[in-house]
């Protein structure tokens, strides 16, 4: 269930770049447009499903993936995640639909905007720490190029900016996910709210300190 909608956008961000058939702008935005619609759609299928009076995680999925590195393949959503996926996807189709059709390099552009559905899908639905960093660090690809190619006129300046303070970010989210995992002696990067609560509280307000410079930059709340 929930793998699909990471397929969707994922091989129709594929179909733009590669399909000859594509060949107007306007060709192009339909096809996108049509791709996050039957993300949104597989959503409200999922949403039929939910169990909103059930507190944990549903719909869970887990594939081994690098068992020695402690990553696995843990997908699932709550009460919590499941409506910003919903928002993403809703959010995705509007971006699309209100795009200029005169746009340049439209293929590029539109390929871009159904990656970053991904990337953000995704970062919602992880269950291993690791496998959210990565969902997390693959949206911010989509989100440079779109700001470096169709940004305003200090679009090099600000793509810049924001590559630098994404790293910074990413690093600091890093090294507490692996702090956390190393202090409390965990075998593996799944997510289990209860980690913490074996670290004395200075290793706690450390680790929750770089995650709030973390995350606080790539909100951002500056």
């Amino acid at each position: 269930m929930l793998s699909t909608l990471l397929w969707i956008p994922l091989v129709g961000s594929v179909i733009l770049i590669f399909w000859p058939g594509l060949q107007t702008a306007r060709q192009v935005q339909w096809f996108a447009l049509l791709v996050s619609i039957l993300g949104l759609l597989w959503t409200v299928v999922i949403a039929f499903q939910f169990d909103f009076a059930f507190a944990g995680s549903q719909f869970q999925e887990r594939l081994p993936w690098l068992e020695t590195l402690g990553l696995q393949y843990q997908v699932g959503t709550d009460g919590l995640s499941f409506p910003l996926v919903v928002l993403n996807n809703l959010l995705t189709c509007i971006a699309i639909y209100s795009s200029d059709q005169t746009i340049e390099r439209p293929r590029f552009y539109y390929s871009l905007l159904l990656l970053l559905n991904f990337g953000v899908v995704g970062a919602f639905l992880s269950e291993n720490l690791l496998l959210f960093f990565l969902f997390y660090e693959i949206e911010l690809i989509p989100l440079y190029l779109l700001i470096a190619i169709w940004g305003g006129a200090r679009r090099g300046y600000a793509a810049t900016k924001f590559l630098i303070y994404t790293a910074v970010s990413g690093i600091a989210i890093l090294g507490s996910f692996l702090g956390l995992i190393w202090l409390s002696g965990a075998d593996s990067f799944a997510f289990q709210p209860d980690l913490a609560k074996s670290l004395s509280l200075t290793q706690q307000l450390i680790l929750l300190g770089a995650l709030l410079v973390g995350f606080g930059i790539k909100i951002p709340l500056v």
